[in-house]
């Protein structure tokens, strides 16, 4: 009896190792609650006085709804813009309900103009994203804040702004 217990725990504890390995190789997505996942991302290290640099992302759509892409910005570079895969801008990517956009070296892509000489390899990179759900903007609220109004108004604040965008900050690896 002791025998087989001994094999039973030491099954399990390698089992559990096994589990553990295999959730810690595996990608996982950066999940945004309720509505998309980005499975992958990464920025090519531009070149010595490069008046641009290209990025990728694997985006997910995980809302009911369609999401558009609308900008990516950044300290680190001017502006930046949407690319397909012939190298005509676009003005959004939009990922459809339950769909991958993945974005690759020779497809679509997103360029980052006039990186700043500290953007390098090795070092992540905070990019700023503007996604929309749906397809057409939300009329623009004003904001109120609710501490104005008395700890026992009932109300809530609400930031001024399109109430159907919003910012997201994500971490992206900068590559050779």
């Amino acid at each position: 009896m002791k025998l087989t217990s001994h094999k039973l725990s030491h099954f399990f504890g390698v089992a559990a190792f096994m589990l553990f390995c295999q959730t810690s190789l595996v990608a996982q997505p950066v999940m945004i609650p309720g509505f998309f996942g980005i499975e992958s991302s990464y920025i090519e290290a531009p070149a010595a006085n490069a008046g641009a640099a290209n990025g990728y992302l694997t985006i997910v759509n995980l809302h009911y709804e369609p999401l558009r892409l609308l900008s990516a910005s950044s300290e680190l570079f001017e502006n930046a813009g949407f690319f397909d895969a012939n190298n005509q801008p676009l003005e959004y990517i939009e990922i459809l309900p339950g769909e991958r956009v993945a974005m690759r070296p020779g497809g679509m892509h997103m360029q980052f103009n006039n990186p700043d000489a500290e953007l390098s390899a090795g070092e992540p990179l905070e990019l700023t994203l503007l996604i929309r759900r749906g397809r057409e903007a939300m009329e623009a609220v004003e904001g109120f804040d609710a501490s104005e109004a008395g700890a026992f108004s009932g109300k809530k604040s609400i930031e001024a702004g399109i109430p159907n965008e919003e910012e997201y900050v994500i971490k992206v690896d900068v590559r050779n």
